[in-house]
């Protein structure tokens, strides 16, 4: 699923959020998803779990539920750029 318009938008302000508290944590960088209190990574389970929990408001049947995981989003967002024409040493450097 590409990120377009307020998606796109809201994990760009997410990215310049996270910039700001990797500078007074810096070991955290690598990581995305970062807890909004103790500001160190969220793990896995903890983020497949809210994105269940979205998928449930936005009234996702339950059988896509289950398909609907970190791993699943990292997978689409390497074919995302596969299929925008990146190189496959461009894909693999960018999910490293």
């Amino acid at each position: 699923v590409p990120l377009v318009g307020r998606a796109l938008g809201v994990v760009e302000r997410w990215e310049e959020v996270r910039r700001e508290i990797t500078a007074a944590v810096p070991e955290e960088g690598a990581f995305l998803f970062l807890h909004p209190v103790t500001r160190r990574r969220t793990h896995r389970h903890h983020v497949a779990r809210r994105l269940r929990g979205y998928g449930v408001e936005a009234g996702v049947p339950a059988d896509t539920l289950e398909q609907l995981t970190p791993h699943k989003f990292r997978h689409r967002r390497a074919q995302m750029l596969l299929d925008a024409g990146e190189d496959l040493l461009t894909v693999q450097e960018v999910m490293d």
